[in-house]
């Protein structure tokens, strides 16, 4: 049962350990995350990894707990601060959130409408706004989604871009 608490203690580790990891490279690097987010999930497991070993000596254990280790790290920084740092939907979502709700008007350029009406109407067909003819509210869902991502990505530094989208929406209403 100790192997067992222990693995699990370091699954958390290694996952709240990322956090820290993605703040300080997008501190000091300018870098796509989606690029660099493998080589950070690798650091964090590592380390757990090394605690893991400094108990347990048996190697082919060990490989196993640090493939698990590394494929949870590498899921959590692509599902969240990947996602929070690169995506327009997450964007759009936390936007109506803060400002109880978005207008679909966001930007004029013949190029980018149809991509970002899609957005709009992937977020009304899976729950995340509910929409009128003009506007987009948030649901109960987006609101949930929002306080526990939106701190995440605060604190791993990823809502950098999230903060230029908002900027671009805010100079379209004037």
């Amino acid at each position: 049962m100790k192997k067992f608490y222990t693995f699990l203690f370091l699954i958390i580790f290694s996952t709240i350990l990322t956090l820290p990891l993605i703040y300080f490279y997008k501190s000091f690097s300018n870098g796509v995350l989606f690029f660099s987010a493998f080589s950070i999930a690798f650091l964090s497991s590592l380390v757990a990894f090394f605690i893991w070993r400094k108990f347990y000596k048996e190697f082919f254990e060990s490989f196993l707990v640090f493939c698990t280790l590394f494929t949870s790290s590498i899921i959590f920084v692509y599902f969240i601060p990947v996602s929070l740092d690169r995506s327009l939907s997450s964007f759009i979502y936390f936007y109506s959130v803060e400002n109880e709700k978005i207008t679909k008007q966001i930007h004029n350029q013949e190029y980018f409408e149809n991509y970002i009406q899609r957005r709009f109407e992937d977020g009304e067909k899976i729950g995340f706004l509910k929409c009128d003819t003009n506007n987009c509210y948030p649901t109960f869902k987006t609101k949930l989604a929002y306080y526990i991502l939106y701190p995440l990505g605060r604190f791993s530094n990823t809502t950098k871009e999230y903060e230029n989208f908002k900027n671009m929406v805010e100079k379209t209403k004037n």
